[in-house]
């Protein structure tokens, strides 16, 4: 029994080019469903370098001076081109497809049984028709495969392909990594004596909570906290965690009933005063020299090391 003929194929239509396409459609498939996966489980699938990297140089003109310019290769063009290259060899492909089943329909009106009209067979020619509505023109004419295999041509070539441009971007994403952190900073409690001015604390804190104004650095609206530093190459606007101390007050005042006050004179103007005390199980002493010319006397004693039931310290 002889064997059926097909009429005549463009290399196109034949079996081995559309295995060869719909092999490319499943590669391009499975490798863009990885690399989503991929970015949306390990923050990305490639790492990019954040500096700019920049090539300067100058051009001389006769009887000009030298120009200056500043060439940025930090363009992104290997994410933002490969894959609209990709799409548009893809697009191509298609339209080779495409041209090759509107090129073969007239044979395929003239094959009919019955015979078919000479506008859809020896007088037609899709190639007179612009890419853009060629499909419309096939459609009309009751050529569903060239009206549907054309308009995915246009629209691979004329929206995928430039949308994919946008398929790989750049995102900034936050990596935990460990850094060695140093502490350069002590807190000092003997520096709270009765030779401290207060007025810059006061100043500070009456500019912070009584008129909202920005926290100093390394406090809050209650803690003081111990600063510390860590490498100085971290990329700008990295987020850093680290253990550290804390210190904060509230105020309880009273006023001490348990105290002694010795006055040690060293001349007939001026001595010593030595205050000792307790204050609800937290002793204090302080020392400080007077003068005859002075009546009146604000001084600060602080104590750091009082017990948990006294509430560890004093001032």
């Amino acid at each position: 029994m002889p064997r059926k003929s097909s009429g005549w194929l463009s290399d196109a239509i034949r079996w081995q080019s559309l295995l060869l396409f719909a092999t490319l459609d499943i590669v391009l498939l499975i490798t863009i469903i990885v690399l989503t996966v991929i970015s949306s489980t390990e923050n990305g699938f490639a790492t990019i370098n954040s500096p700019n990297i920049t090539s300067n140089g100058s051009i001389v003109l006769p009887g000009k001076k030298s120009i200056n310019f500043n060439v940025s290769w930090d363009l992104g063009v290997l994410w933002t081109t490969l894959p609209n290259f990709v799409f548009a060899l893809f697009g191509a492909y298609w339209a080779w497809i495409a041209g090759a089943i509107s090129d073969r329909q007239p044979y395929v009106e003239l094959r009919k049984r019955g015979g078919c009209e000479a506008r859809t067979s020896i007088l037609l020619d899709y190639r007179v028709f612009p890419v853009f509505w060629r499909w419309w023109a096939a459609f009309r004419k009751s050529h569903g495969t060239v009206g549907a295999t054309t308009l995915l041509s246009v629209l691979l070539s004329y929206v995928v392909a430039p949308f994919a441009a946008r398929l790989f971007a750049t995102h900034v994403v936050m990596v935990s990594e460990t850094l060695p952190v140093a502490y350069n900073v002590t807190f000092d409690g003997n520096n709270i004596n009765a030779e401290i001015d207060w007025r810059p604390v006061l100043d500070t804190v009456a500019a912070t909570l009584l008129y909202q104004g920005n926290n100093i650095p390394w406090t809050d609206d209650q803690h003081a906290f111990r600063p510390f530093a860590t490498d100085s190459r971290l990329t700008t606007g990295a987020d850093m965690a680290a253990n550290t101390t804390s210190y904060a007050a509230y105020v309880n005042c009273e006023l001490a009933q348990d105290y002694t006050i010795v006055l040690d004179p060293e001349d007939s103007g001026s001595g010593t005063v030595a205050v000792t005390g307790t204050d609800r199980g937290c002793e204090f002493k302080q020392d400080f020299g007077v003068t005859s010319s002075q009546k009146i006397y604000f001084k600060t004693t602080a104590q750091i090391d009082c017990s948990s039931r006294a509430y560890y310290s004093r001032l």
